[in-house]
């Protein structure tokens, strides 16, 4: 915190989650500013591997998903376009479009179930995470609780 700031309660930090101040913005008049290079919102270091590996394993359905897609549609079209150009339809295109449109469905279903596992899991790993910090933060408090002489 800068100088002479007070410390945030934990319902303030969550209504302004991410929020950037403006230049010589202060919490409650009187107070000095934010030093010019302050950062108010430190980065969490575990988060952005975390998320890389989150947007990798949805992306890997989503691409499987639309190479589906794309076989299924041009299949139906040679399997439309066929009969058009004089010749007999194949009875094996049908077959792909159906299992290309099966295996899309069942894609998206792996990657929405897997989306929402993700993503409990990571509201757990944030949960503790947030546990440990508060359990500093009371530390810390207690700690100058007790040094301050009034």
């Amino acid at each position: 915190m800068p100088p002479k700031w007070p410390i945030p309660t934990d319902k303030w930090i969550r209504a302004n989650a991410f929020w950037e101040p403006p230049v010589d913005w202060i919490p409650i008049g009187g107070l000095p500013s934010a030093p010019a290079d302050w950062q108010f919102w430190k980065p969490n270091p575990q988060f952005q591997p975390r998320r890389i590996a989150t947007d990798a394993t949805l992306a890997m359905w989503r691409r499987i998903s639309n190479v589906l897609a794309t076989v299924m549609v041009v299949t139906f079209a040679v399997n439309v376009l066929l009969p058009l150009a004089g010749a007999e339809r194949v009875p094996t295109l049908a077959f792909i479009v159906s299992a290309a449109a099966c295996g899309n469905v069942v894609c998206l279903l792996v990657r929405e179930s897997r989306k929402a596992q993700l993503i409990r899991h990571s509201a757990a790993h944030a949960a503790i995470g947030a546990a440990e910090e508060r359990q500093r933060r009371l530390v810390r408090d207690y700690q100058a609780y007790l040094a301050d002489p009034g």
